[in-house]
This record gives C-alpha cells, structure tokens and sequence, in this order.
C-alpha cells in the first residue's frame, strides 16, 4: 500500500531574494530558448532550494509564475500577492513516493517551504491531491463483476485494451479484452481497479514497480497478475474529510499533516471497513437481500485491510490474495 501520487499546495510570504533568483533564472531560460538550437546550452538554468536542484522553464503555468523541475518532484513558485490562494504548488513523482515513503516525501515539503519562506514566517499548508493504491497479486476481477459492486458513485464504466469501434457500446463491454474499472468522473472522489502489468508494458513504463515489489515480504510470482485498487482524492473532499480523534470527535483537516495522521481513516472510509460501509465496496450476491447488506468479497477484504500500511505512512508494496480461506489476523499481516 501507498501513495502514487500528492500534490501539495502553500501558502506563505516568500523570501524576496529567492524570488528575485528564480526570476532571474527564468529570464536566462527565455534567452536560451530564443537562441537557435544549435548555440543553445543543453542544459536550463538551474536554482537549488529545498535540497533539490531545479530547472527553471522559461514559461509560467496557469498557477505559477515560475516552473522548476526536477527529477523526483515538480515545483510552482507565484509571487507575493494578496489573498488566501496558495503560492507555492509541489507534486511529488510516482518513483520518489513509492522508493521514499510518504513521511519523507513531506520532510522534503516541509524544508523546501521554509527555505522559500525564511524563519518566523508562517506557513499554511494543504493536500490538492493524494491517491491512494495498493497492488493486490494473485487476484483477477471479472467483468461481469461490475454489478457486484455497492458505490456511491453515479458513473460507473469498464477498461478494456483497445477502444471500441464507434456506436458499439455492447463491443465496449463484451467485445475487447477487459482490463478494469473505473468508479466516478469528473468528481472529487475516483476508484479505479486496473490491471498494474498490463498498464506498465502499454503505457506508464514503470518497470522498476518490479523492483518495489520485489522488497515486499511475499513479492508476485514471475507471470502472477497483479491488479491495483486505486482512489483519486481531490482537494474538495479531502477539505470536507472529518477525523475522528482518539476521543470520539469528528474535527475538519487544518493543514496536510491532518489530512496524513487520517490517511488509515480515509482508505476505510473508500473501501470500507467491519465498522464502515465504504464508497465502493465489492459484494457477493445474495437472492432476497439488499445489495448493501451483501457480504463483501474476500479479495476485497484484503484491499480494505491494507489501512495500517497507510497510517503507518511508509511504501507497504503488495498485498496479496490467497484462493483459500484465511484469518483475519492473516489478512492483517498481508497488508
């Protein structure tokens, strides 16, 4: 289990020297690129902040006047301005998150900021996106599954290999090699369930997924299938997202540290739990009785029991799916 993707969001009074720097930087990344291409430098300008070194773009984006880019992470710097709209935007990469952790990746956050910052300033710090996902192994969905499933979402489709010719929706569900579904659109909260081999040799190209689950105590077998369960959590739920304290109450996140101790409570709360329904849960059918009162399936059971990996806030690789009965203290160790 872990994060595969956080975008964080500050808010903050910069240090004019640092702005005055990345500016600076930006003009001479403006110069190369007016350059021919044949006398241009290989290289941009480069700015060190944080403990990374970043490449400075020689464009702005729709938030950020200034663009860094570096191998592990992606920086947004905008100038001092008035108002309650964040100014500096960090997104982490998928490799640094699933190799470092959670925890390190906001230590990194935390010292990037208060370098841009200066000491005494105050920061103000939220989560604009986190995703979360566990790779199960040895477990297969089936499409005719899709019915199976109790969400709240409203939309509900499936993945297949190809795209299905124009006008042919049956094709789109019959027709092509299934490879997942997906649970939302367009909204605040997003579940995809995909086939993670498949995604990696068609389209992503993180082959070194192998050397992630490779350190997992019981790592996938070589040609074993490996499916991810994934949830998309955008800024508007994550803002409306209550933690529950130890004593009881139910209090709003106030800065991205809040949203990370009630990370353990968010994948319950999407997956379900003994003591939760969850957003999406996968059933067995049962004749005469509601579809919410189905039991949850047993591969799920081991996708729900992956939520002391999250709070634990280090990568936890695979979780894995026995065809057999199992324990609920098994499952707890499987996850």
């Amino acid at each position: 289990a872990g994060v595969d993707t956080l975008e964080l969001a500050f808010r903050c009074k910069l240090r004019e020297d640092l702005v005055a720097e990345l500016r600076a930087a930006k003009d001479r990344a403006r110069v190369i690129v007016a350059l021919p291409k044949d006398t241009r430098r290989p290289d941009p300008p480069h700015v060190a902040l944080g403990g990374y070194t970043w490449a400075v773009a020689h464009y702005s984006t729709r938030r950020s006047e200034f663009y860094g880019v570096h191998e592990d992470a992606l920086l947004g710097v905008a100038p001092n301005q008035p108002g309650a709209a964040p100014n500096v935007y960090l997104v982490f990469r998928s490799h640094k998150l699933w190799g470092d952790g959670l925890r390190a990746c906001w230590t990194d956050a935390q010292a990037l900021v208060d370098e841009l910052a200066g000491p005494g300033v105050t920061v103000e710090s939220l989560v604009s996106r986190m995703d979360l996902a566990v790779d199960v192994a040895g477990w297969v969905p089936r499409l005719e599954q899709l019915t199976s499933f109790v969400t709240r979402a409203d939309y509900r489709s499936v993945f297949c290999s190809e795209p299905p010719p124009a006008g042919a929706e049956e094709a789109f569900v019959r027709g092509r090699h299934f490879t997942g579904f997906r649970f939302g659109a367009g909204g605040p909260v997003l579940l995809r369930i995909y086939d993670k081999l498949l995604e990696i040799a068609r389209q992503s190209g993180k082959t070194w997924f192998e050397d992630v689950w490779a350190t997992a105590g019981d790592p996938p077998e070589p040609g074993e299938p490996v499916w991810r369960v994934e949830m998309q959590l955008r800024r508007e739920f994550l803002k409306e997202f209550h933690v529950k304290t130890p004593s009881g109450e139910l209090v709003p996140p106030k800065s991205a540290e809040d949203t990370f101790a009630s990370i353990g409570q968010l994948w319950n709360y999407c997956v379900g739990s003994e003591a939760e329904d969850g957003w999406t849960t996968l059933r067995e059918p049962a004749v005469d009785v509601r579809p919410s009162r189905w039991d949850v399936s047993w591969p799920w059971r081991v996708v729900q029991a992956a939520a002391p990996s999250f709070a634990q806030m280090e990568p936890a690789p695979v979780v894995r799916t026995r065809r057999r009965a199992a324990t609920k203290d098994q499952m707890a160790a499987m996850a």
